[in-house]
């Protein structure tokens, strides 16, 4: 019964220790906006693997990507939807641990598709 007890505590220990630390790893999204033809937002993630969540999330989507350009301070992914629109994402470093992305999907922009790709990116970032 002892046992019992102890390995019940351990669980529960070890639930909050993972549940405090999704909470510190999660990216956040903060001031997402759509204007001049792209949405525009702030992560609480670096440059290089926001970089890299955006390219896994374009792939998701079963967008091709044709281009990956990652640097310190900044990084380019573009890729291509099937019926050909451009897909034009630039990432910019805000802080060490911050960073802006600009998203614009086709020539006239797609509010609608750029928040899908948000959200797929800020996922990939959890």
């Amino acid at each position: 019964m002892r046992f019992s007890y102890i390995l019940l505590a351990a669980m529960g220990l070890t639930a909050a220790v993972c549940t405090t630390g999704c909470l510190h790893t999660s990216a956040a999204v903060h001031d997402a906006a759509f204007s001049n033809q792209r949405l525009e937002a702030a992560i609480d993630s670096p440059v290089t693997p926001t970089a890299s969540a955006t390219r896994q999330a374009l792939v998701q989507m079963t967008f091709v990507v044709t281009s990956y350009q990652v640097a310190d301070t900044r990084a380019q992914v573009i890729a291509r939807t099937m019926d050909d629109q451009k897909i034009e994402i630039e990432i910019q470093r805000q802080q060490a641990k911050s960073c802006r992305l600009f998203i614009l999907v086709g020539a006239a922009g797609d509010e609608e598709q750029s928040r899908q790709i948000l959200e797929q990116i800020r996922k990939k970032l959890h």
